[in-house]
């Protein structure tokens, strides 16, 4: 009996114990000290040209680079799928963050008629579109 609670101990220390070097080494200071030695000046970044959601983005980004998400309301694709996909192959800085914008319901966009990037038109239902 007193072998299986050692067992049981030291399986859930175990555990206990990747838990805290998971947390430290992606979003702790362990994590950051290996963003900083990482990269000099920052990172590039090329994006999959077939990726339709932003965690399909995301997978390629480097971890050091924060993404956020943004939601407009075009209508153009399905919900929950990017409204403006990047392209290409990006620098990232330090201190830069990426942006994605999905398509999203009226009530989640940012702002329907004026999203960016201000190149792109606004859509037919919008004041000026």
């Amino acid at each position: 009996m007193r072998q299986r609670q050692l067992v049981g101990l030291v399986v859930a220390g175990a555990l206990a114990a990747s838990l805290a070097a998971d947390v430290l080494f992606k979003t702790g200071p362990i994590h950051a000290l290996g963003c900083l030695l990482g990269a000099r000046d920052g990172w590039f970044v090329e994006y999959p040209r077939d990726a339709v959601t932003a965690d399909e983005v995301r997978e390629v980004i480097p971890s050091c680079v924060p993404v956020h998400v943004g939601y407009i309301d075009w209508d153009e694709v399905a919900e929950g799928d990017l409204a403006i996909k990047p392209f290409g192959r990006d620098w990232f800085g330090r201190d830069d963050s990426l942006t994605l914008w999905v398509e999203g319901t009226a009530a989640q966009a940012a702002d329907p008629c004026r999203p960016p990037p201000p190149l792109t038109a606004p859509t037919g239902d919008c004041a000026d579109g």
